[in-house]
């Protein structure tokens, strides 16, 4: 990546990758005012702003909080659970001399959007630390070794892929359960063992531990009530997931929602990621 010369960025800092992402892109020559950070390594190119009306207009670009901004427009950073808010006309006066960034959510706001999440390269990079994370938090509170394990991954996207290949790598007896035909006959042509949802229901008792990538109510009560109370699910879709977590609760069954895992596993990676993906998207 080459030196950037007269780029002024503005960051609402979230969780802890956006550090390792800010210093990356000073390192690159960016001009960078960040909100609601923690203590960060002095830098002539860096300035910590204390709230959100603070926040220079003409950027060429906002880095907004991994799930955007929130229905007032304001902006809440993970780190310190602080909301920061702007002045009212803020977006709409910057929307034909700056552009926003979000990882996934395009906002309702006028200014021209880069979704990173749109990018291949991040994309499938970001899949990959949310797949080892995933495996990372199964593994804190399960009392099994992995190998030999049945584990099932419903969804065959890039965070499905990423999680059935590295299970497999564990010696796990992985099961993708898909239900479009391209992504059956795909996790098929990988080698994987593949079934359907309805056929899902009726073996879950086998299950050790479930990964959920799908945004979309899977786990249910009527399957939850087939499921061993001794199996683990790890939902990563995202809010509010594809499991009925009262109904699992209610149940003994241990179930996860685990949203932004990278940056609580893997956030230097993550943050170096991001970094690498904004540069060449600006």
């Amino acid at each position: 990546m080459s030196a950037v010369l007269n780029h002024t960025l503005g960051v609402i800092y979230d969780d802890h990758r956006y550090k390792y992402m800010i210093y990356e892109l000073l390192k690159l020559g960016y001009l960078i005012n960040v909100l609601g950070a923690p203590e960060l390594q002095s830098h002539e190119n860096l300035i910590i702003l204390n709230n959100g009306e603070e926040l220079p207009d003409k950027l060429t670009a906002v880095i907004l909080p991994v799930r955007g901004l929130e229905g007032d427009y304001s902006g809440i950073s993970r780190w310190s659970n602080k909301k920061w808010c702007f002045k009212a006309d803020y977006w709409d006066k910057n929307e034909e001399s700056s552009k926003y960034i979000s990882v996934i959510q395009k906002q309702k706001i006028n200014m021209q959007s880069i979704l990173l999440n749109n990018d291949e390269v991040y994309a499938n990079k970001n899949a990959v630390l949310t797949a080892e994370g995933s495996i990372a938090a199964l593994m804190e509170v399960s009392e099994q070794s992995l190998r030999g394990t049945c584990s099932y991954v419903l969804g065959y996207g890039r965070c499905g892929k990423a999680l059935a290949r590295l299970l497999e790598g564990f010696n796990v007896n992985v099961t993708v359960v898909a239900r479009r035909a391209a992504s059956c006959s795909e996790a098929w042509r990988d080698g994987f063992r593949v079934i359907d949802y309805f056929s899902f229901a009726k073996e879950i008792q086998r299950a050790d531990s479930i990964f959920n990538t799908v945004p979309a109510l899977i786990l249910c009560e009527c399957v939850l009530r087939k499921m061993s109370k001794k199996t683990i699910i790890i939902d990563i879709a995202s809010k509010p997931g594809g499991t009925d977590f009262e109904i699992a609760d209610q149940l003994g069954i241990r179930a996860m929602l685990l949203p932004g895992i990278p940056g609580k596993y893997a956030p230097e990676t993550a943050g170096k990621i991001m970094a690498e993906c904004i540069h060449n998207l600006i």
